[in-house]
């Protein structure tokens, strides 16, 4: 397993206590994509359980999510796991709710010391 597979693996361990600090995980990964909402990918991983994790940090605010593995994209011996919201109307909500639609960060969802470790993360 590779270093940065580590890192990442460790990183899934961290369970935010706080609702704020699950919404700017959440946050970080969703300002970080290139497609989201315009399109259902939130991101691709080779790391199944950053998937995973991720996928069930959305589905806690009741989104329906999908965790997809594409097998013809293997990099290395790993496949290649993409995260999806598929319903377009959740997409809009999650958008509006996370300010997806402006620049910059959203300050709200950083402003805390715990926050800003959770969006990191």
């Amino acid at each position: 397993m590779s270093f940065c597979q580590e890192v990442k693996r460790e990183l899934c361990r961290v369970e935010p206590k706080k609702l704020h600090c699950r919404e700017a995980m959440l946050y970080g990964v969703m300002r970080l994509s290139r497609t989201f909402p315009a399109e259902p990918v939130v991101f691709k991983s080779e790391n199944k359980g950053f998937a995973d994790r991720y996928a069930q940090e959305l589905a806690v605010f009741g989104t329906l999510v999908e965790v997809q593995s594409d097998l013809r994209r293997i990099k290395g011996d790993q496949p290649v796991y993409t995260v999806c919201v598929p319903d377009t109307h959740q997409r809009a909500l999650l958008a509006r709710h996370f300010c997806l639609d402006t620049p910059g960060l959203h300050p709200p969802f950083v402003e805390r010391g715990c926050c800003c470790a959770a969006f990191f993360r």
